[in-house]
């Protein structure tokens, strides 16, 4: 059905500008400390009162229990060039699992996008970000279109999938395009990768880096990967 896009009412309007202004607000006073949401586990929630210009805020942390479902069933919003994309036979195990350092100045996550091959185990995909599933699930689109850390674009046969918000992001588009899609938390190759040496992130736990020093790191480590997919010849080798 063909609807038009309608302007966005008054009262819609003052409740937006209610909630910026009180985001903003607990910014500016440090209570603003989200974390990811987890089922079962306590989430930040903001109390709103007074002005809508100028409200008053205050934070505590409430048991989060999920999202409620609803009968109402969204379509999957499918890249354009998605269909067109060649279908591979491979599985393939996608993580997106947290890296434990800080960045100076800035209290977000920081995570890895992790996209492997089971059978070869070659690392299709190693993209640290500081964003959520909007972030990773881009990450994961570009190594569907061949420009991860393996330039070859495809889709799997079969995606397994270990964070839930980004299963439940990805099985809608690739359930659409007739790819297998599956949650399972812990996928036990990509638990190994990620127990290589501490050296593979340049990182110390619990280090406070500065926003330059994340990004040499992930330099470094996209280098390390990029050796391990393409290790140099040894001494005897090239004699």
């Amino acid at each position: 059905m063909n609807s038009v896009p309608r302007a966005i009412a008054p009262d819609e309007l003052r409740k937006c500008l209610y909630a910026l202004k009180a985001i903003l607000k607990a910014h500016d006073q440090g209570i603003l400390t989200p974390a990811p949401l987890q089922e079962g586990a306590e989430a930040l929630t903001l109390t709103i009162l007074g002005d809508a210009l100028n409200p008053e805020v205050s934070s505590d942390r409430r048991l989060y229990e999920g999202v409620a479902q609803s009968n109402v069933v969204a379509l999957p919003n499918i890249p354009n060039d998605f269909p067109n994309l060649p279908r591979l036979s491979a599985r393939w195990l996608i993580g997106f699992p947290e890296i434990p350092v800080r960045i100076q100045g800035d209290d977000r996550t920081v995570r890895s996008v992790m996209v492997v091959d089971e059978e070869t185990e070659l690392i299709l995909s190693g993209v640290p970000l500081q964003g959520g599933v909007p972030e990773a699930l881009e990450a994961v689109y570009e190594t569907f279109r061949g420009h991860g850390m393996v330039k070859r674009p495809g889709l799997p046969r079969e995606a397994l999938i270990a964070n839930r918000e980004l299963f439940a992001a990805l099985q809608p588009v690739l359930r659409a395009l007739g790819v297998q899609c599956s949650h399972e938390p812990r996928i036990f190759i990509l638990d190994r990768i990620r127990s290589r040496p501490k050296s593979w992130w340049k990182l110390s736990i619990g280090a406070t880096l500065s926003c330059s020093s994340i990004r040499a790191s992930c330099y470094a480590a996209s280098k390390y990967l990029s050796l391990l997919q393409n290790p140099l010849p040894s001494p005897r080798e090239v004699g």
